[in-house]
């Protein structure tokens, strides 16, 4: 057990360590010789894209999405972009899934 708890002790050991030092004409470089202003380096957790679900006219989340039945499923559209926005506002910034169910009849 108590090899277990001094691995992630020893990783952090050796992040430390990757620490280097610049010249002072140099760009500052931060951990694994990566230096301070590349795009790996990132000062946030970046969320993914959040479409807007809407089923038959109406707003719905993911949760309530993954109660539909495919084959209650009748048409999928995309809209993105501009477009989203202009129709379903700020909200559908990351693009708007737009689907129609059959009508009840037809799934049974």
């Amino acid at each position: 057990m108590a090899r277990f708890l001094m691995l992630p002790l020893l990783l952090l050991g050796f992040a430390a360590s990757a620490q280097t030092t610049t010249p002072t004409d140099a760009a500052p470089r931060i951990g694994l010789n990566k230096p301070a202003g590349s795009a790996g380096n990132t000062t946030g957790v970046k969320a993914k894209p959040a479409p807007l679900y809407v089923v038959d006219g109406k707003i719905i989340d993911a949760f309530q999405l993954s109660a539909i039945s495919p084959d209650q499923i009748e048409k999928v559209d995309v809209l993105k972009g501009t477009t989203a926005i202009a129709r379903y506002g700020e909200k559908a910034k990351d693009g708007a899934i737009l689907i129609t169910l059959k009508p009840a009849a037809a799934t049974k």
